[in-house]
């Protein structure tokens, strides 16, 4: 629901049964459409949002214990990014005391899928990260509150949370994420249309779409169409879907009549979460509507706001008290396990050399969970997995091997035999593959550089390129390039390939190249390669791609691709202030394929007016480099954000790389000074005088005066305004002059 205010959601998980895992976890886990404890147990979420971080009550300690008391098995957190790590820490520790599945989710842009990037800053905090992981086993996150409003599309929705997905599994999140509808959470069509896509696209493949079904339609049977429809696609494309928010009473126009008892069956029926929207420790108070969206008057238990929130809590036959269900393990009660798992089939050898083997098998399933698998020749045991397959190295090679696999779970249950694969290694292989040739380094930048080679041959094949920062094993890889980073700038480095093939030979070293970073930078950098961690993206009515490499970049490996909506901005904000000097310049690089006219400002803080315009062209289908003076821009005295706004009046996509602080040079001084006057000559003898001046003025100043005997220079660089020649001759006529 789109609040004035904020909006919280609250998740609610059914323990139907135990489900197998294909290896253990760690965490709760979607399979299917359906959500799983990290022991395997089916949870159906029945619960209620609340606005904690709106709250007196931050932690929980109070409000928690009277929703406990609906036998809810999940709370919606409605949370923002000002809230605490230390306040995130408690709350969720205290959700779980009250063995009550936290959903954490962020409330900030609500409707606004382009400041996407500040909820993904958030997670992204290390103090954050610790609060969550802490309690892993246990908590969902919620990545924003309804982001995209009616006129995000399919495609937008998509990109931006695969994007999202991306980021967050990259600091180290493995628990599910949940992801809200469009269109402020309603437009059921964003999760219809995309979902497959976002959850092929995580490497966890660990998401729940969650709608708000807030509609607005005067005709009841209508609303009852449509969630029909809704929850047979649901069940037809096996979508792992949720009811973030609701069912309510009424729509979001506080008129329309939702049929939330009907609704209440059909989730029960078809097994499908839903969490109401909301408890009311914090009163919604949605423009109009007044109690019609709390279940209470003030957060206690039997406080009933009215007859729809105390059916949803308790009367209602599908109620959260009615068909709620804990699972068991959030107690710590779990039967002893004598199950063993089922036997592994399908065993196979492949890729077989003379000293390794690639070893695959049909997953095997248990009642609680598959921990791993013991790989074996004959009866020997010879390795472990916790994956169907994996490769064998250290074998001898013309050697006979009968591999068998046996899986095995937490309880030590030890599975029969799978089938046997037997193979033979090859003949040994003693010749090395030939030396990797023409290794060239690219796209130097001041931290990174792009190293590719041409590819090596060998009499049975190549396994991988070993590489070299100055004698010293770097990495491996199986490409014929690799980007080299975390390097120092302005500095020298040496680098070498070698390859190795399946029986560890390795060959000579290829040429050898050598780089010099460029040089450092003498400020601030605000992206190069990545975005420095002390500035966030706080763009409007753009997207934002901050690891694009085609086309290739200015600078490094990376450059930032920005797909501007009409005259949208690409802004950047630190977490700080920035004092410039006078001669403080902002450098950047930019690329389109057409010439585009870009709108360069700044600002001293979020809400304040911008700088001065200053207004750049792109160059079609090449990379050039601005540089905007603080004069330019007005001569700020602080800096905390820069926006680069598209003033085309078309949509175009832009690619910025190596934006940065620098130290400038001054506007050319191209005023003399004035001319020296009332030269005159004193103290002469026959070898020599004395000449002396009046000062001339400058625009800058004075750096010194130089003396001429006649067209002679024979004084340089004089800081005073007097100067002794000497080496004369006597009875000779001399013309003196000076210039500064």
């Amino acid at each position: 629901m789109k609040r004035f205010l904020s909006l919280l959601f609250v998740s609610v998980y059914l323990l139907t049964g135990l489900t197998a895992m294909a290896q253990p976890n760690t965490t709760m886990y979607v399979n299917g459409r359906y959500l799983y404890s990290a022991v395997g147990e089916k949870v159906v979420l029945r619960g209620v949002n609340e606005m904690f971080v709106y709250s007196a009550d931050k932690q929980g300690v109070t409000i928690l214990s009277q929703i406990a008391q609906t036998g809810a098995n999940s709370v919606r957190i409605v949370w923002n990014t000002g809230g605490s790590a230390a306040d995130l820490d408690a709350l969720l520790g205290n959700c779980i005391s009250n063995k009550i599945i936290p959903i954490v989710q962020l409330d900030d842009i609500t409707g606004n899928l382009y400041n996407l990037q500040t909820c993904l800053n958030y997670w992204k905090r290390a103090d954050i990260i610790a609060a969550i992981n802490k309690y892993k086993k246990w908590v969902l996150l919620n990545i924003a509150n309804e982001a995209g409003d009616n006129n995000t599309t399919d495609a937008q929705y998509q990109t931006a949370y695969i994007d999202a997905v991306a980021q967050l599994r990259g600091v180290g999140y493995t628990i599910p994420f949940i992801i809200d509808a469009d269109g402020y959470g309603q437009n059921e069509n964003s999760i219809l249309n995309t979902w497959n896509a976002i959850l092929q696209s995580d490497s966890q493949h660990n998401i729940l779409f969650s709608l708000h079904p807030y509609w607005k339609d005067a005709v009841t049977q209508n609303l009852q169409t449509r969630f029909t429809n809704v929850f047979n696609a649901v069940v037809a494309n096996n979508i792992p879907f949720m009811i973030g928010d609701g069912p309510q009473q009424v729509g979001w126009d506080c008129s329309t009549t939702i049929p939330y008892s009907w609704v209440l069956q059909q989730c029960q029926t078809n097994e499908i979460g839903w969490l109401v929207w909301t408890w009311g420790a914090v009163q919604d108070g949605t423009g109009g509507c007044a109690n019609n969206f709390d279940v209470t008057t003030n957060g206690t238990f039997g406080s009933w706001s009215n007859t729809w929130g105390q059916a949803t809590a308790v009367t209602d036959p599908n109620s959260i008290q009615n068909t709620s269900i804990r699972p068991p393990s959030i107690y710590g009660n779990l039967p002893p396990d004598t199950q063993a798992p089922t036997t592994p089939i399908n065993l196979t050898a492949s890729n077989v050399t003379s000293n390794a083997a690639t070893l695959s098998w049909t997953a095997s399933t248990d009642n609680v969970g598959v921990t791993g698998y013991n790989i074996y020749n004959g009866a020997t045991l010879l390795s472990s997995s916790v994956t169907n397959s994996i490769v064998l190295s250290g074998l001898t090679c013309n050697t006979s091997y009968s591999f068998t696999v046996k899986a095995k779970d937490a309880a030590g249950n030890l599975s029969a035999a799978s089938n046997s694969a037997s193979t033979i290694t090859p003949i040994c292989d003693t010749q090395a593959p030939t030396a990797p040739a023409n290794l060239v380094a690219s796209a130097i930048s001041t931290t990174s550089a792009l190293l590719s080679w041409a590819a090596s041959s060998d009499n049975v094949d190549v396994t991988g390129y070993q590489v070299f920062k100055g004698g010293v094993l770097l990495t491996t890889t199986t490409a014929t390039s690799m980007s080299v980073t975390g390097l120092t700038c302005n500095t020298a480095y040496s680098f070498t390939v070698k390859v190795t093939d399946a029986a560890g030979n390795l060959s000579a070293s290829s040429n050898s190249v050598n780089i010099t970073t460029n040089a450092c930078p003498t400020g601030e950098i605000v992206y190069d390669d990545n975005l420095n961690s002390s500035w966030e993206d706080w763009s409007w009515s753009a997207y934002r791609y901050f690891n694009t490499t085609s086309p290739t970049a200015a600078e490094g490996i990376n450059s930032v691709k920005v797909d501007y909506g009409g005259y949208g901005g690409f802004s950047l904000r630190k977490n700080a202030f920035i004092t410039p000097a006078a001669n403080t310049v902002i450098k950047f690089w930019a690329y389109s394929t057409s010439a585009n006219s870009l709108d360069f400002s700044t600002q001293n803080d979020d809400g304040s007016a911008q700088s001065t315009s200053v207004f750049l062209t792109t160059v079609a289908n090449q990379w050039k480099e601005f540089t905007v003076t603080m004069s330019d821009l007005g001569n700020p005295s602080v800096i905390k954000r820069i926006n680069i706004k598209n003033n085309s009046g078309n949509s175009p996509t832009v690619y910025f790389d190596y934006i940065r602080f620098d130290s400038g040079t001054s506007a050319p001084d191209t005023q003399a000074p004035t001319a020296p006057a009332n030269l005159a000559i004193s103290n002469v003898s026959s070898s020599g005088l004395t000449l002396a001046w009046t000062s001339a003025t400058d625009n800058v100043g004075v750096t010194g005066y130089q003396v001429f005997q006649g067209a002679a220079l024979i004084a340089n660089n004089i800081t005073g305004t007097t100067y002794n020649v000497a080496g004369l001759s006597c009875a000779t006529a001399y013309i003196f002059r000076y210039c500064k």
